[in-house]
């Protein structure tokens, strides 16, 4: 017998399903934690994907622990089979396991967004060769003398003088002399001078996207007026010719169709106001909308401000990684009396643990709850 399917005409909004697989699942956890869209809304999960990651990458960016966390996850996603017939009494590794692909791609991230830092476990990569030289400050091409390092406190490269600035720009990522910091300390150099000139250099570039953010600024500053009155009139209009068009139906049709009802709810005990017609009361739009724009005025000083957390936690987590090498690894190698092969891999050892404990696992999370705080 086939099956009979009857079409119930109802003025509930329908209930919100998102399609995943085990690889957008996870991501789909962290949209629908802050909530769940309305039937037809655009779900944001697909583009969260891309963004998670990446913000996350901003604040986290060392290729070494990118790439650590990536073989972590990679791991577990190559096990997958196998831990999802054990039951996990642990919570932790639960979460884990399920955010596995999160992982992943943070990892992924992270390394592309360390190579563009050039940090790896707070040392640089000089692959392409740096544009600036120090050597060609010194005598006899430059100014520099060794009575001119011992007698100054802070240096500048000049990038006028012949071989200093080559004027060609590394071709991927950061130049290696913006964190060659340890020979320039040393020789008490600073290269503050050639990162200004380097600035300098991309003055042309930001003048021409002066424009463009003009044009963005603009956008959001029409926003306002359009949200608080274009908007309620443009809804009062829509609901004006809503009953326009009701009004032109045939009306045999609709006291025909309105009886068929008004029987069926008699019969059944429906509810009359189901069919009633929907009021619309300009006052309350109109006041809806003020909220809605005293919101968005809100939230763009807001979350403006709330992005500054990006440079704060980047910078902590280079600060960090840079005081973990010199506190433990840099001492073992440079030990006065040195160090056995034994006490090189104690130390090793222990710049491993405190790696994957301090700048991991809480440096890990911390960026981590920063990037879901800025997704919602």
């Amino acid at each position: 017998m086939p099956p009979i399917l009857n079409r119930i005409e109802t003025n509930q909004t329908p209930p919100t399903f998102n399609k995943t697989n085990t690889f957008t699942a996870g991501f789909q956890n962290i949209v629908d934690a802050y909530g769940v869209g309305n039937y037809r809304e655009v779900n944001p999960a697909p583009y969260s994907i891309i963004t998670f990651p990446f913000i996350f990458a901003i604040m986290f960016g060392d290729c070494g622990h990118g790439l650590i966390m990536a073989i972590m996850a990679a791991g577990m996603i190559l096990y997958e089979r196998h831990h999802k017939n054990i039951e996990m009494n642990n919570e932790i590794l639960t979460i884990l396991c399920h955010g596995r692909y999160i992982i992943l791609l943070m990892g992924l991230f992270s390394i592309y967004t360390g190579l563009i830092y050039n940090d790896c476990f707070s040392k640089t990569f000089n692959l392409f060769g740096s544009a600036w030289n120090v050597t060609a400050m010194f005598q006899p091409n430059g100014p520099w003398s060794n009575e001119t390092l011992q007698n100054s406190s802070v240096l500048q490269l000049n990038p006028a003088v012949l071989g200093v600035f080559s004027g060609k720009p590394y071709p991927f990522g950061i130049d290696p002399v913006t964190n060659i910091h340890e020979f320039l300390q040393d020789e008490n150099v600073s290269h503050s001078g050639g990162l200004s000139h380097a600035f300098r250099s991309h003055t042309k570039f930001i003048e021409s996207h002066r424009s463009i953010q003009t044009f963005l600024v603009l956008i959001a500053l029409l926003a306002v007026p359009w949200m608080l009155l274009i908007k309620p009139y443009l809804l009062y209009s829509d609901h004006q010719r809503t009953k326009h068009v009701v009004r032109l139906c045939d009306n045999s049709k609709v006291s025909i169709f309105q009886s068929e009802h008004t029987e069926a709810e008699i019969k059944g005990g429906g509810d009359k106001n189901h069919w009633e017609e929907e009021k619309f009361s300009f006052g309350d739009t109109f006041v809806q909308q003020a909220i809605h724009t005293i919101e968005y005025c809100l939230g763009c000083v807001s979350n403006t401000a709330s992005y500054l957390r990006l440079w704060a936690l980047s910078l902590a987590h280079a600060e960090l990684s840079e005081v973990l090498w010199h506190m433990v690894l840099h001492n073992g190698f440079t030990a006065s009396k040195g160090l056995s092969s034994i006490g090189l891999t104690i130390t090793f050892a222990a710049f491993a643990i405190l790696s994957v404990a301090i700048l991991l696992i809480m440096e890990g999370l911390s960026a981590f709850l920063h990037a879901l705080r800025l997704h919602w």
